[in-house]
Parts: C-alpha cells; sequence; structure tokens
C-alpha cells in the first residue's frame, strides 16, 4: 500500500526490499502530504472519467483510523452535537464502530495515587537485589534500573511505557543546571537520531528513528512488536518539532538530582554485560542470565514493582494506586496541590488536550467534601440551618414530632 510505505519504507528487517525501490520513512506530517495529494488527484480522476476507483485503497489503516476520530472529536465538540447522525447514513462499517455505547464513568476513589509517604521506602527497601541487602555498593545492593524507571514515573510524570522508549544517549546533565538529569523522550518513529549515526542518503540531515534502528540494528520500533519488546506509544504533546522529543519535567527537581546520582551507577551494572548482548540502544535492559542484554521489558518492570510494592507491606493493586500507573497520578496530584496552574499541568503531563490531565488532577471525595466544609466557613453566615428554623417558616412536614416547639425554637423555656 502506497501511503503504508510512505510511513514504514519499503526496506525490510533484513535490509532487503523486493520493491528496489529503498525507501526511508518520511516524518508523519510529509507522509500524509502525499497521500492527500495522490487521493486528491485519484477523485479528480474519478470525476473525470467517472470510474469507481477509490482513494481509499491509497489510505493506510492508521490514516482511516485518525480520519474517522477526527470527525468524531470535531462533532462533539460542535455546537450541533445534539444533532446526531444515523447509523444508517454511515457509509462504511469502520465508521459504525464510534457507535458502540460507552459505559458510564465513576469518579476516581482516594487511593488512585501511589502514597506519596512510601515512596522512599519502594525505592530503597523495595527494590533491593536478591542477596544485595548488606552489599556496600549501591550498584550490588539495589536494582538501579527499576529505581531509575520509578523515578521517571514518580518524579518525572512519564506514562508506564514512555521509560521503555529511552536511549542511553537521551540522559545528560542540564546544562542550566548540571545537577540534575536531562532527559528526553523521542518519539519513536519520527524523533531525530543519535549523532553517533547518519543516513548515507541524508547527508544534509540527522535521520529519524525508525532508520536509525533498522538500518544499525535491524530493529523496528517498539510500538511494532507483539512480543516482550512491545512499549506503546499514546502521541504525548512533544516539546521540540524537528527533533521530536519531550522533556521529563522534575517536580520537585531533587529527582532530577537523585536520578543524575543514580545514573552512572546503573551504567556501571550495564558495562559489566557484554556489548555484543547489549546489540541495541535502549537503556534500560535485562540482567537475567537468559536474556541479558536485551532490552528491559514492561512485564518484567510491572512484576518487579509489584514484589516491592509487597516487600514494604503494600497490596499492589489498581484501586490501592500501588500499580505503575499510580505514579503519574500522584505527580498530577502534587502539581495542583501546590497550585500549579492547568496549562502548566498539561505540559509537564505532556497532554495534548488541557482535558486529559483532569483525571490525574481531581480531588477525591474527602477532598471535596473538605473543601466545601472550609467554604462553608467562609460564608460566614452565622449558625447553621435546623429544622426548627425550617417549621418557623411553615415546614411542618421537617418535625411530624413536634420536637421544634415555637418557644424551644426561641430559646424559650418550654412551660
Amino acid at each position: 500500500m502506497f501511503s503504508e510505505r510512505l510511513h514504514t519504507g519499503t526496506i525490510g528487517e533484513n535490509g532487503k526490499d523486493p520493491s528496489l525501490l529503498f525507501w526511508s520513512p518520511r516524518r508523519q506530517g510529509y507522509a500524509r502530504q502525499l497521500s492527500t495529494e495522490v487521493k486528491d488527484f485519484l477523485e479528480w480522476l474519478t470525476t473525470q472519467n467517472g470510474t469507481q476507483a477509490s482513494a481509499d485503497h491509497y489510505t493506510c489503516r492508521y490514516e482511516q483510523q485518525l480520519n474517522n476520530l477526527a470527525f468524531y472529536a470535531r462533532r462533539n465538540r460542535s455546537i450541533l452535537k445534539h444533532a446526531r447522525l444515523s447509523k444508517s447514513s454511515l457509509t462504511t462499517d469502520r465508521a459504525k464502530i464510534f457507535f458502540r455505547r460507552k459505559s458510564s464513568k465513576s469518579l476516581s476513589g482516594e487511593q488512585k495515587r501511589f502514597p506519596n509517604s512510601r515512596i522512599y521506602d519502594l525505592l530503597f527497601e523495595g527494590f533491593v537485589r536478591p542477596g544485595g541487602k548488606n552489599k556496600p555498593r549501591w550498584e550490588d545492593r539495589f536494582s538501579l534500573r527499576d529505581i531509575l524507571i520509578t523515578i521517571l514515573l514518580h518524579g518525572g510524570g512519564l506514562r508506564e511505557s514512555e521509560p521503555f522508549h529511552l536511549y542511553i544517549h537521551d540522559v545528560v546533565a542540564d546544562p542550566f543546571d548540571p545537577s540534575i538529569a536531562l532527559v528526553r523522550i523521542f518519539h519513536p518513529y519520527e524523533g531525530e537520531a543519535p549523532s553517533d549515526w547518519r543516513d548515507p542518503r541524508r547527508s544534509k540531515s540527522r535521520a529519524n528513528r525508525e532508520t536509525y534502528l533498522l538500518r544499525k540494528y535491524g530493529m523496528k520500533p517498539r510500538p511494532e512488536y507483539t512480543n516482550n519488546l512491545h512499549a506503546g506509544w499514546k502521541n504525548p504533546m512533544l516539546e521540540d518539532e524537528s527533533g521530536k522529543w519531550m522533556k521529563v519535567h522534575w517536580f520537585p527537581s531533587d529527582w532530577g538530582r537523585l536520578f543524575l546520582k543514580l545514573w552512572p551507577l546503573y551504567l556501571s551494572q550495564v558495562s559489566r554485560i557484554k556489548s555484543e548482548l547489549r546489540n541495541h540502544p535502549f537503556a534500560f535492559i535485562s540482567f537475567r542470565k537468559s536474556i541479558a542484554g536485551q532490552p528491559y521489558s514492561i512485564a518484567a518492570y510491572e512484576l518487579a514493582h509489584q514484589r516491592a510494592v509487597e516487600r514494604i507491606g503494600l497490596v499492589s493493586a489498581k484501586s490501592e494506586g500501588t500499580t505503575p500507573h499510580g505514579h503519574r497520578h500522584d505527580f498530577g496530584r502534587r502539581m495542583r496541590t501546590a497550585g500549579v496552574d492547568a496549562i502548566t499541568r498539561q505540559r509537564a503531563l505532556h497532554h495534548s488536550s488541557i482535558e486529559s490531565q483532569i483525571p490525574y488532577v481531581q480531588p477525591s471525595a474527602s477532598e471535596v467534601s473538605a473543601a466545601l466544609e472550609a467554604a462553608e466557613r467562609r460564608l460566614n453566615v452565622g449558625a447553621k440551618t435546623t429544622p426548627g428554623e425550617l417549621v418557623r417558616f411553615g415546614f411542618d412536614e421537617v418535625d411530624p414530632l413536634g420536637l421544634f416547639s415555637g418557644r424551644q425554637l426561641l430559646g424559650e423555656s418550654a412551660q
């Protein structure tokens, strides 16, 4: 399919290209522009010649899904959104799936975020290496890999899958404050490739990461895999349009200082694995003998996180906020509690829409009650309304037993 090959290129994982085109993957915007132009041309031909050719063949499934989602997003934001389309008015089965009934949503519970008071227990008591509790060297005592990933989630607010796209090249000291780690997460396809390699076919510009992985390591971006190499990508808001990356915003900043202190110790652990076993650029690797050096999997981290949580006496459950995603919720809640405005929270959480950060800062039921009680005190309206006061104004139904007589209501003794 023409459009799909624009996005993925024509070169296979084995470096061969049966089409002999040897196309490199194009940037998403440029590929979409070319696809649109071809589609417009085919529609023009259809109009001119009266043929039944369809441009859908030249639109990849990814673009079709995006087009459908964009249409329904525009419709739902419209002031005429109450004017629903009927199912019979749709022309394709692909669009009909968006009419599936959605279940109602309930408010999130108070324990959805990870308990911030236990985070250091988790890091330095939970992530202890087997047999390493009493060893003097940190890199022998702790699973620094799991600690660093957890710091990215808890102190940097990343989604669980995002650290698994990190290359070793992507961590440096911040030039504005060398005591803090500058960590950048690049788009797995369009992100700029590291400076240690250039595509010989593109001498004027650095290749993207999809091409880099394919040409140097014979790998695909991690969203493409269905095995343990898989790591999803939710198209977060990027902060650099040319390099296609987002910066980890530490909150508070001490998390960035701790990360930078632990990073060299982790690299010393990595250096013990033979380089030929680490034939990839990803930062976090497995240390199990059978798969040593291979990219670390999300499933393996989730298991390590669960064991660490249980090791410090907590229950690992989403409802308790003690799964990896609970750290991101605590990151958002900390910002709201500190008075960080909504736009800044959106940027720190890398949400493309400001509405997306609402679940991460939504107050709990107890916080709502406390806020309303505080607001009531600020109103300073005097004594609380009692059933007796309502009886005074003729609402007898609130006092069926006659407990609030007129004289009692006025503070007089009943004779």
